[in-house]
């Protein structure tokens, strides 16, 4: 996750520029349905171009990853995503194991006689259920939280034949449903964590549902007339609702307001924001883990439609930012067109506007390696594409899917890349499905 510090002032007309117009299908909020639908169109159109031009072979070969990913485990050996062999070894089985279930404890001030009582339950149940498995979970001490010895299906079964199992899973229950624990993955909490949000501060989450990021940020500003405010968006009013239902179950008199815009063109209103989470529609790769079934529908051509629609929200976001607050970007993706080459486009076009703002302070308990300075550009047939000039005889329908801000920049002055000092993935260490980015 990649924090940003505003330095100039814009006038109210925003002179960051706009991206280039996407489909209006690749609006926000619909994550996973864009993931399975982009997945059919690109698997047909693509197929017949597969068969004639055979894909340039990785530089080295990776292992362990499950049978049949072909594209995602060569794309990722061509991105140099990890430096070995025992790397790719560690990640396939990584990805193969279950996602472990983690919570955390949700910490509103007026609530937290009642969440303190709860966690102490909590932890108690925990400790049975481990003496009686022998199996031993992990605190989560930078978030407050803790992660399970194992995934939702398995404390599922167990719970039919284990009362210390069914204690713990009554328990996890009930008071996720009460606001007191909220799951959510571990990478997931990283991002709120990282904007340093104080009590006074006015604070956006651009693509805010299902809304566990919402509710850190709302845990970390103060409510009531002098307190701070956490403005929440998402533009499919479905996924608003559910947002909304979410917040009203931490109880009332919170500082937060639901709306619905696209994030592309999410108005003003009245002052800037003095931090700004923009988790943006993506691909969905990191979550791979979590979710088997995108493996079918999973093309390199998804990281292509989507890289300008996550331009396009985060300078938007960049341009209500106030001078000298904190933008977080961060996705579910493994891809650097949709990590570093956005980033990268973002300073760009900033022009001076925004400087990256080193976090390697910052969560010194997680595993992080440097972001990439150099990637390929490949398309659905796993060809690449060295830049928009190889591309100057070729239709205009294979052209206009491409944009200059995918290309790694050169040289690295007026080009800026995102430097090893942000926190980016470490997909081979994490244990979660989302990794950083």
């Amino acid at each position: 996750h990649i924090s940003y510090t505003k330095q100039e002032v814009h006038t109210p007309g925003e002179r960051l520029p706009r991206a280039s117009a996407v489909s209006p299908e690749l609006d926000m909020g619909r994550k996973r349905v864009l993931n399975r639908r982009a997945g059919r169109r690109v698997r047909s159109r693509t197929a017949a171009a597969a068969a004639a031009t055979p894909p340039e072979p990785p530089s080295e070969e990776p292992s362990e990853l499950p049978a049949g990913r072909a594209l995602f485990r060569e794309y990722y050996a061509r991105q140099k995503l990890l430096s070995s062999a025992a790397d790719w070894q560690a990640f396939g089985q990584s990805m193969r194991s279950p996602l472990p279930i983690t919570f955390r404890r949700c910490g509103l001030p007026s609530r937290s006689a009642a969440s303190e009582a709860c966690w102490a339950e909590g932890q108690q149940l925990i400790r049975a259920f481990e003496e009686s498995s022998g199996r031993q979970g992990r605190a989560l001490p930078w978030c407050h939280g803790y992660q399970l010895p194992l995934s939702r299906l398995e404390l599922r079964s167990e719970a039919q034949a284990s009362g210390a199992a069914a204690a713990l899973q009554a328990w996890l229950l009930r008071a996720s449903g009460c606001g007191l624990v909220m799951r959510q993955e571990v990478v997931s909490m990283v991002p709120a964590l990282l904007l340093g949000v104080q009590a006074s501060h006015r604070v956006l989450d651009v693509c805010a549902a299902p809304g566990s990021k919402t509710t850190q940020l709302l845990e970390m500003v103060s409510h009531g007339a002098e307190g701070g405010v956490v403005v929440a968006n998402d533009a499919e009013p479905l996924r608003a609702y559910v947002l909304a239902h979410r917040l009203r179950s931490l109880g009332a008199g919170l500082n937060a307001v639901v709306v619905t815009h696209r994030g592309q063109t999410l108005p003003r209103a009245g002052e800037e924001y003095d931090r700004v989470l923009c988790d943006v529609p993506c691909s969905g790769d990191g979550t791979l883990r979590k979710e088997p079934a995108l493996w079918a529908s999973w093309r390199p051509g998804l990281s292509l439609r989507l890289h300008s629609l996550q331009l396009q929200i985060a300078l938007r976001a960049a341009a209500l930012v106030r001078v000298g607050g904190l933008l977080c970007y961060s996705t579910c993706s493994l891809s650097p067109l949709e990590d570093e080459a956005v980033v990268a486009s973002l300073l760009r076009a900033a022009r001076g506007a925004l400087e990256l703002v080193d976090a390697s302070g910052q969560l010194p308990e997680l595993p992080r390696a440097p972001g990439l300075r150099n990637w390929q550009v490949i398309d659905d047939a796993m060809r690449r594409v060295p830049s928009l000039a190889s591309l100057s005889s070729e239709p205009l329908t294979v052209r206009r899917r491409f944009r200059a801000g995918m290309f790694p920049p050169k040289g690295g002055g007026a080009s800026p890349t995102p430097p090893s000092s942000s926190l980016p993935r470490a997909p081979r260490r994490h244990r979660g499905a989302r990794p950083p980015c």
